[in-house]
């Protein structure tokens, strides 16, 4: 299993292909979900889900923000930004945040009052198409593209977290670990994310599919879910710890859009899966043009004056466009026209689009007309509620092409989806906010409260901050109690069962409910060493208190009428003396916790004795000591060490080599001959070592 880590790693295709993942998605046969139209004054940019139940979007090139109520009603509004918005979201401070990228900007409004209460921030390294969130922390957090990602306060504190090589293009917070995560559209394109102790860990990954990662979105799994490219069209997933898996989408669907929904599922949305326009026409005097598919991949030249069974072999260089595609050239008396006639469908979300290139005929100049041929039409939707469980919904088409930007689809306050489209000034088709409604899927919503020190973790619910939810109705939603240090946790309330030692509670959603849960803070026990040169270690039972030889204090909450013992374990040469505070003498140690305590540890220093060596006769040698100590060279003639009671030191004499001279043995200290000298330190005592 891959990891991330501080630095960029990368995942071999043989590692994916070790969790690749493919999960067929459900029966199409669901009735297809018409979605509700709410005509908008202006293409919207991005959207968001506002504090005060409505959604709220930027309009593209233009200084204002909007506003759609769950009843379709759209409101343009004019604070006064100094440049256009682009991304936009609440912030936990109940006022809806956007970035101003050519102002270099991040502004804020109450949406109670969004034409007067106008705040804004300077940002240096703001670039363009920022998007934003709000993070788990309770700031909001942006993309700088290339300068990496921004953190702003609610009283404007800007933090900026370079990323080098990067180009940030999308930005999300979620997941169990309390990250902000993004993606990176430079090459190689990668995810990452930011920690809560604000560390910058990416993961680049590699093999046969290539990531697309302008639009993420966390699942209430913890995982983080992106589109990936072609060959097959795919939505990956990575785990907090670095796992990758692929789920495969249904036939020619291809994810655009990203969003989590409030019940915690991640949805997908489509466009493009059938041709709106069938015929575009191209009209010049001469020259060469060009017909490109998906907006860049792949261009053919062609020219004007060619055949027209030239010009359909040239189609045919582009994949799945030349079998479909009928070239009819007619010669006009100011020039040539050629018209292409699509007779079949684009395959997946291609984009055919025809434009003039080259230099005409000699003294004219040559003009060209052209259209794009697509159909942008939003076709299904796919809800994911856990690897593996994919559920497809197939939409009613509808006249209007939806924006080509990734962040366009958004989870309003209630289980509807909303999504933006652009408009169509060719037909006069205006942009459009598009509501799907209840239908998938029900919701009922969960509360949760807290009472003391601990907090509520489970789908969606991170408590406090994040105390509210929308289950899918129906569902088991899981929660678990996280007391604080020093903290224990003591009941549920509202729960339809208990859970593992009585920190988890489940409840069904089935109507709208509320959960609480009660922590209250531990009396605490204190141990710390009494001053001295003694050293020793203390531990408790139950388990808290863990005080090392280097420790010097140390506290551990237990639960009110807990009996804690403490076991003491002197270092080596050391003695335990007693204990003090709450505890006296020195045997056993227990107190009753039912108020604060603190007991006091003193250890003693083992006795030393001093040993000294004499080095004695006309000859020349060395002795040395084990342990370490004594260390008499040649020049020595005597020394003297400290060593602790109870030690059995080692003496060993070694002649000088080549001087004549010999070891004639030991005298003193219990020792005789001419081996080693063995000596018990129970008193001071002196030895000699004599060399002739």
């Amino acid at each position: 299993m891959a990891t991330f880590r501080q630095t960029r790693i990368a995942i071999a295709a043989a590692l994916l292909g070790a969790f690749f993942a493919v999960f067929p998605a459900a029966s199409a046969a669901l009735p297809a979900i018409e979605p509700e139209n709410c005509p908008a004054p202006a293409e919207a940019t991005t959207l968001a889900a506002g504090p005060d139940g409505n959604i709220w979007f930027t309009a593209t090139g233009t200084t204002k923000i909007g506003r759609v109520t769950p009843s379709c009603e759209v409101t343009e509004y004019s604070p006064g930004l100094s440049s256009a918005a682009y991304g936009i979201a609440k912030g936990s401070d109940g006022n809806v945040w956007f970035t101003e990228p050519t102002a270099k900007k991040i502004g804020n409004v109450d949406p109670s009052e969004p034409t007067t209460s106008l705040t804004e921030f300077s940002v240096a390294n703001m670039l363009s198409a920022s998007y934003i969130t709000a993070g788990p922390d309770g700031n909001i957090w942006f993309t700088l593209g290339t300068a990496g990602i921004g953190r702003i306060t609610p009283s404007g504190v800007v933090t900026e977290f370079p990323i080098p090589g990067a180009n940030v293009c999308s930005i999300t917070a979620g997941g169990p670990d309390g990250s902000v995560w993004f993606g990176n559209c430079a090459s190689p394109r990668s995810v990452g994310r930011i920690t809560p102790k604000e560390t910058v860990e990416t993961l680049e990954v590699k093999g046969s599919l290539t990531i697309q990662p302008d639009s993420i979105a966390v699942g209430a799994d913890g995982r983080l879910y992106f589109p990936a490219s072609p060959p097959e069209e795919r939505i990956g997933a990575i785990t907090t710890f670095g796992q990758v898996v692929y789920l495969k989408t249904p036939p020619n669907f291809r994810p655009t859009s990203l969003a989590t929904g409030p019940e915690g599922n991640v949805w997908a949305m489509e466009r493009n899966t059938s041709n709106e326009r069938q015929k575009v026409t191209v009209k010049a005097l001469g020259g060469t043009f060009k017909l490109t598919k998906n907006l860049g991949e792949e261009t053919a030249p062609i020219s004007l004056d060619s055949d027209p069974m030239v010009i359909q072999s040239a189609l045919e260089t582009l994949p799945g466009l030349g079998s479909n595609v009928k070239v009819t050239r007619t010669d006009l008396s100011d020039g040539i026209e050629l018209t292409l006639e699509f007779v079949g469908k684009l395959a997946r979300t291609d984009v055919a689009q025809v434009g003039c290139n080259g230099s005409g005929l000699t003294g004219a100049k040559p003009t060209c007309t052209g259209e794009t041929i697509a159909n942008a039409v939003p076709s299904r939707l796919i809800r994911i509620a856990s690897i593996g469980t994919l559920t497809e919904f197939p939409l009613k088409p509808s006249t209007v092409l939806p924006t080509t930007k990734a962040n366009v689809l958004v989870a309003g306050p209630s289980a509807a989806l909303w999504y933006a489209t652009a408009g169509d000034a060719a037909t006069g088709t205006p942009p459009v906010i598009d509501r799907f409604p209840d239908d998938p899927p029900h919701s009922q919503p969960l509360k949760v409260i807290v009472i003391g020190p601990g907090k509520v973790v489970g789908p969606g619910i991170d408590c406090p901050p994040f105390c509210s939810a929308d289950p899918t109705e129906g569902t088991k939603v899981t929660l678990t109690a996280i007391p604080n240090p020093s903290a224990f946790f003591v009941v549920w309330k509202g729960c339809d069962t208990g859970g593992i030692d009585g920190v988890q509670c489940t409840v069904t959603a089935d109507k709208e409910k509320s959960v609480t849960a009660t922590f209250v803070a531990a009396p605490e026990l204190t141990v710390s060493k009494a001053p001295g040169s003694g050293l020793g270690k203390v531990t408790s039972y139950p388990g808290g208190i863990l005080c090392l030889a280097n420790c010097s204090t140390t506290t551990a909450g237990f639960k009110e009428g807990a009996k804690v013992k403490l076991n003491q374990a002197p270092s080596k040469h050391f003695h335990f003396v007693e204990w003090l505070g709450d505890c006296t003498g020195s045997g056993l140690c227990e107190v009753t916790m039912g108020e604060e305590h603190g007991v006091e540890a003193l250890f003693g220093e083992d006795p030393k004795y001093s040993l000294s060596l004499t080095k004695k006769g006309g000859g020349q040698g060395t002795v040395k000591s084990s342990p370490a100590g004594l260390n008499c060279g040649i020049a020595c003639g005597s020394q003297a060490a400290d060593f602790y009671e109870g030690t059995a030191v080692v003496l060993t004499a070694t002649v000088q080599a080549g001087k004549g001279s010999t070891f004639a043995g030991w005298f003193g200290a219990g020792c005789s001959g001419t081996g080693i000298c063995t000596v018990p330190m129970d008193e001071a005592k002196s030895v000699a070592a004599i060399f002739e």
